[in-house]
């Protein structure tokens, strides 16, 4: 089955048509991430893959907070290495990607100690989510940023491409991992263990999504990531419908007026509370990583005591 939409969802448009509305750089982005294994088992998927990665890559620079740069960005890592390692395309694409990625990290407005942040007009970050209004630090776009960058520094370290490059991504990584595993950070709950929405109009609300991304991207510190995951475990049927996880959990929704599509019927269907595929990988590595620790504890005897620490 995966062969099979991976066949069909990369050639659903003509080589060299990269534009809207049928060719969406995210989509592309997680399907080369979570499906670029299938590329050497379908006939002309990886040089069609190339050609397409190498004509968004050199698209014209989109809005800072678009899914455009970010996705871009995660994009390059993920093809280059579903493709047998390639290093040169990684290195000849990686400069004009960090140029990209600088309109966020050089604009005060929209990237704040660390963490980026909802501009008060324009495109907001995240397209899944883009109707919906936020304000003032934004969760999953800054772990967003924080895995694609992070992610980017270590191939060039490991690649050597563009070392003068290499402290710009370090650094940032940095100050983005140590605003998320503030204790008193503006984003984290420390009466819940989980990470809400935003700091402004939706700072009330636990973010399903972005918390759990933020465990597995690695951003969180020891005590954030076990009390996320006892959450996570506390609090299953609340996170969990039609097959899929919430973004917030049962019964929260949107407060009125954020969700632009309210008076549309689409109250449980979309994106109020909604619920999509998209956290699926992260969210079922981190319940693979429950149930291993809780084996560990069971034949260690541990038991209640035992710790993400070390493990």
């Amino acid at each position: 089955m995966r062969v099979y939409l991976f066949e069909h969802v990369v050639a659903i448009k003509a080589p060299g048509d990269y534009s809207p509305p049928y060719f969406w750089e995210r989509d592309f982005a997680y399907q080369i991430r979570w499906g670029g294994d299938l590329l050497a088992e379908v006939p002309g998927a990886l040089d069609l893959a190339r050609e397409t990665a190498a004509n968004v890559l050199t698209r014209s620079p989109s809005a800072p907070l678009s899914d455009g740069a970010i996705f871009r960005a995660q994009m390059l890592a993920s093809f280059s290495l579903a493709a047998h390692n390639d290093s040169d395309f990684f290195c000849a694409h990686l400069p004009g990607v960090l140029q990209q990625l600088n309109l966020t990290y050089g604009n005060p407005a929209i990237f704040k100690n660390g963490l980026v942040v909802a501009p008060p007009t324009g495109t907001h970050c995240y397209g899944f989510t883009d109707s919906i209004n936020k304000s003032g630090a934004l969760l999953f776009c800054s772990v967003l940023h924080y895995e694609t960058l992070l992610q980017l520094s270590l191939l060039a370290s490991d690649w050597n491409c563009s070392p003068q490059l290499l402290p710009f991504m370090v650094n940032n990584v940095l100050v983005m991992r140590q605003a998320l595993q503030s204790p008193t950070g503006p984003l984290w709950m420390p009466e819940i263990g989980m990470f809400r929405v935003d700091s402004g109009l939706n700072a009330g609300l636990v973010d399903v999504w972005g918390s759990a991304y933020a465990v597995y991207t690695g951003a969180t510190s020891t005590s954030q990531s076990e009390k996320i995951m006892q959450w996570l475990v506390n609090n299953e049927k609340s996170i969990f419908q039609a097959g899929q996880v919430r973004h917030l959990p049962s019964p929260s929704h949107w407060p009125s007026g954020v969700a632009a599509f309210q008076g549309n019927g689409e109250w449980e269907q979309y994106q109020n509370g909604g619920y999509w595929a998209t956290p699926g990988p992260f969210l079922l590595a981190l319940s693979y990583l429950w149930h291993n620790i809780f084996l560990f504890c069971l034949s260690s005897g541990l038991g209640g005591s035992c710790s993400l620490q070390g493990q």
